[in-house]
């Protein structure tokens, strides 16, 4: 189960995906939302509190924290 406080939720520069930072399992890592398939797909997974993503102009995601 994948939760999210909504706070830091950012769309890609093309508007196909969604970036957040989440919990499951009680550690904050980035995920991200394909906005036309529904899928999630987890980006981070280290024992670190991952949050803010953010994309580059060219598409890129980022990390800032």
């Amino acid at each position: 189960n994948l939760s999210s406080d909504g706070k830091r939720a950012v769309m890609s520069p093309n508007g196909k995906l969604l970036a957040l930072s989440g919990m499951a399992g009680g550690i904050s890592d980035i995920y991200t939302l394909d906005l036309a398939s529904d899928q999630v797909h987890q980006l981070t997974n280290d024992r670190y509190a991952d949050e803010m993503p953010a994309f580059s102009p060219d598409g890129a995601l980022r990390r800032t924290r």
